[in-house]
């Protein structure tokens, strides 16, 4: 193998555009390396020596170049398709064209890899493949770790020596940032948010110009602030101006935005959104499916589901029907009626115990299940108590009360199933009913 310093100095090009060029032998190990391919990567001659092109490269091309590489055969030579990201000693990547150059026995079976300039033409040829490869999480949706890394892969990819910042909210308001480098102090606190009504104040201001609209009729999609000039920022909102989640682009250049590398921002926007608001049409379909959407509690399909998995025998089942409520819907109106009865459910999450299983089976009908009473005296003394825990106050100008409750309470027979045991607590619901409301009717 010849001495490493003669691999550049002797051997010819193959592509007049060529910037730099490495070379590899069949393990894909270094070499040879130009001094353009060092300066840009901040690499040592001594320690690149010491790597092989998949440190380079960024792990999605290493693949794409691994593959070219096993396709080269004696005298072939082969432009790379697609685009290929360098690393650079910043930690983002540089994006080159790539000819990839067998050099034959004379040179001891070693593979030269040429590294161009891009043009526009396969840029934009590359965002276009890439956009089809992103699609793919709409039709079949990952994690979100591993859907926001794509995105920030597709944006890296596009944009020279860009690393993206995704801050994503939670439905509880925590914040959670993705980066796939280390951002240094000033950065990290800069980004910093719990919550989305305490934004950081360039966040905020990019939020305000996406309210007012301010990008609409511009190329921007996000602001560059006056201290920051090499960082983007793009607020995530829904259709109904409701934050997501925000963007931050951090540029090594200081000029402004190209078209191109604002098309690219669109579409991150774009994409993120769609995912996000994806997620949470999911997981609310996955609530529904399970609770009840006006109260949270568990609704009829979930409590059976769970009641047919345990023993019933000796478990005590509680049904509350509301007295009355009628009378709130027709003089107080059907909103008054849904915060009497999320109240109501309110107050049953916050007496039962722990253990216990709270469902709103229909209308104004609810149900405790307690897995483990000790008798049916505990159940009838719990059933009394849970009596005066939901009285819900009730004010308009005609009358003042308190909402009442009939309570049908029962403990489970052996060989009873839930279907059974909840019928009887139900008929004894209606025996409290038919006696005057306002009880507890033990069966």
């Amino acid at each position: 193998m010849q001495r490493e310093k003669d691999w550049i100095e002797q051997l010819p090009s193959v592509n007049d555009d060529c910037l730099g060029s490495i070379v590899i032998d069949a393990d894909l190990s270094i070499h040879g390396i130009s001094d353009a391919i060092l300066r840009r990567t901040g690499v040592s001659r001594l320690t690149a020596l010491e790597k092989d092109i998949s440190d380079f490269v960024h792990p999605v091309d290493a693949e794409l170049l691994t593959a070219a590489i096993e396709r080269v055969g004696s005298g072939q030579i082969e432009v790379l398709p697609g685009v290929v990201r360098v690393t650079t000693g910043a930690q983002t990547w540089d994006i080159y064209e790539v000819t990839v150059a067998p050099l034959g026995e004379a040179y001891d079976d070693v593979i030269m890899l040429e590294f161009s300039v891009a043009d526009e033409s396969l840029r934009a040829q590359a965002l276009i493949d890439d956009m089809v490869g992103l699609t793919q999480l709409l039709v079949e949706p990952e994690s979100l770790p591993s859907s926001l890394q794509q995105i920030a892969d597709f944006a890296e990819r596009n944009v020279d020596r860009l690393s993206l910042a995704i801050t994503i909210f939670s439905e509880d308001g925590t914040a959670t940032t993705f980066c796939q480098r280390e951002l240094d102090e000033a950065t990290t606190e800069m980004n910093a948010a719990a919550h989305p009504l305490s934004l950081p104040q360039h966040v905020t201001e990019a939020y305000s110009k996406a309210k007012i609209g301010q990008w609409r009729n511009e190329n921007e999609v996000g602001t560059i602030i006056p201290d920051r000039l090499d960082r983007m920022t793009m607020v995530l909102v829904d259709f109904d101006g409701n934050i997501l989640g925000y963007v931050d682009a951090f540029r090594t250049s200081k000029a402004p935005p190209t078209e191109p590398e604002w098309r690219v921002y669109r579409l991150v926007l774009q994409m993120l959104r769609a995912i996000m608001l994806n997620a949470q049409l999911d997981a609310r379909l996955d609530f529904l499916g399970v609770n009840d959407p006006l109260t949270g509690l568990n609704n009829r399909h979930s409590l059976l589901d769970i009641m047919s998995r345990e023993e019933i025998s000796g478990s005590g089942v509680l049904v509350i029907n509301l007295d009355g409520f009628s009378w709130v819907n027709s003089s107080m109106g059907f909103s008054a009626g849904d915060t009497v009865l999320a109240s109501v459910a309110a107050s049953l999450l916050a007496f039962v115990p722990s253990k216990a299983v709270t469902a709103r089976l229909s209308g104004d009908e609810f149900l405790v299940w307690l897995p483990t009473v000790d008798s049916e005296t505990e159940v009838f003394r719990t059933a009394e108590q849970m009596r005066t825990a939901i009285m819900v106050p009730l004010d308009n100008d005609d009358r003042r009360g308190r909402t009442r409750c009939s309570i049908g309470a029962t403990r489970g027979l052996a060989g009873e199933n839930a279907e059974e045991v909840i019928h009887r607590a139900t008929a004894a619901m209606g025996e409290a009913k038919a006696a005057g409301g306002d009880r507890v009717q033990h069966s």
